[in-house]
């Protein structure tokens, strides 16, 4: 995880800050799409939405996606057609999962 100021914190600016944009362009660095894996992802998408209670700035919780400019691809724009729902799989896993073990912990 990145560091994390909770907001009310004198540090925080919220998605406007400098903070914000180290970890956009963390993001960001691999533009492959989390939602429908084509290239040329623009925004960073929450995969589980902060009003469901998704870490703002928890790496883990971040995923490039398009929003901006439609995919060359498929043509959606995945982050807006996505909205506040999470991407999760038939095993209730979100769809960036680091590491898929030989046991369920």
């Amino acid at each position: 995880m990145v560091g994390y100021w909770p907001s009310g914190h004198p540090n925080w600016a919220g998605r406007a800050g400098a903070h914000w944009a180290r970890i956009r362009r963390i993001v960001l660095a691999n533009p492959v799409c989390g939602i429908c894996g084509h290239w040329g992802a623009d925004s960073v998408d929450h995969i589980v939405p902060l009003s469901k209670g998704g870490h703002p700035t928890d790496l883990a919780n971040l995923q490039p996606a398009h929003s901006r400019y439609p995919c060359a691809d498929c043509g959606k724009r995945c982050n807006l057609a996505k909205g506040a729902g999470s991407r999760r799989n038939t095993e209730g896993e979100t769809s960036r999962s680091p590491l898929r073990t030989s046991r369920k912990w």
